[in-house]
């Protein structure tokens, strides 16, 4: 809270208090979760700018109160004060969290009269929460119409696949990007990995994981874990063991992973001895780490083991 204080000390020892001092204060409140004083400040100003109202709107979505933010957004439109692309972003963003698509076709047809869509920001805020709410063929419709299309757009679409199990278009997608000489980024690959998991398809996987490897992008924790968890599920434990051994950081989702990679290959023992040095090493299980266990158990009729883990699990 020390921020908060010095915050107010200055708001209160300025004389003319602008739009930038509310502003400043309500972000201040807001970022220490204290929803009700920057609603105060908020009230208290005389002139609102759409900084101002989106900071507003920020410090409720930010904290959670997502209804709140589309009545500030509703009031914010009786008031006459055009919403601009940040504003339009973030209620996206909040209906893509809720998965409400009703609502999120509302917010389009705003975009759309007010002549927002042409922004790359926009545009990538729809096509994701189109995505998210489950509509992955108007994602791609919003992805096709727009216009100098960067990596995060690209990378939107691939997840938007992926995360709704359509890894054949997710793949295909990839492909068509790199021909356009689309340099992938993290989000991009983690994307592309998870769809070729789920594919369970060895050929896709190897190709993937070369362009990763060769790359050098498998020294990012997360494409790791991904190319990690990619080569386990489609059965190459021996590619899995190497990446795992190379990386230069794990953390506990990184050694679940292992675990369980091992565990639903017939690698029962090895999944135990990887538990075994995860506690040599001080990387505190899980309850994932225990369901690797068990399955490892399970796959190789250690009744007795099993039994202990899911007692250390239950305890």
């Amino acid at each position: 809270m020390g921020d908060i204080d010095s915050a107010k000390q200055v708001f209160n020892g300025v004389v003319v208090k602008d739009s930038v001092c509310y502003n400043c204060l309500i972000s201040g409140y807001s970022k220490a979760g204290d929803v009700e004083k920057a609603r105060l400040i908020f009230d208290e100003m005389e002139h609102k700018t759409v900084v101002s109202w989106n900071s507003m709107l920020s410090c409720y979505a930010h904290n959670g109160d997502y209804s709140e933010v589309f009545r500030i957004f509703e009031r914010m439109q009786i008031e006459r004060c055009r919403a601009n692309e940040y504003t339009v972003v973030m209620l996206l963003s909040v209906r893509a969290k809720l998965g409400d698509l009703d609502m999120g076709c509302r917010v389009k047809n705003f975009i759309d009269e007010n002549k927002l869509c042409t922004n790359i920001r926009v545009s990538t805020a729809l096509l994701e929460m189109f995505a998210k709410c489950g509509d992955v063929d108007e994602a791609r419709r919003v992805f096709n119409q727009m216009v100098g299309r960067d990596v995060v757009a690209w990378s939107a679409m691939n997840a938007g696949y992926a995360q709704n199990g359509r890894s054949s278009e997710a793949l295909e997608l990839f492909e068509l990007m790199k021909g356009q000489q689309v340099k992938p980024n993290d989000a991009t690959i983690v994307s592309v990995l998870s769809a070729c998991a789920q594919l369970g398809s060895v050929e896709a996987g190897e190709s993937i994981g070369s362009f990763v490897e060769s790359r050098c992008l498998d020294l990012d924790l997360r494409v790791a874990s991904a190319l990690l968890g990619m080569y386990s599920k489609c059965g190459n434990i021996d590619k899995a063991r190497k990446v795992f051994e190379k990386m230069p950081q794990k953390d506990v989702v990184t050694w679940n992973i292992m675990i369980m990679g091992l565990a639903i290959n017939g690698f029962a023992e090895d999944a135990i001895a990887h538990y075994e040095k995860m506690k040599d090493i001080v990387v505190k299980p899980d309850e994932i780490t225990f369901l690797g266990l068990l399955t490892a158990c399970v796959h190789a009729g250690l009744l007795e083991l099993g039994l202990h883990f899911f007692e250390m699990m239950r305890g």
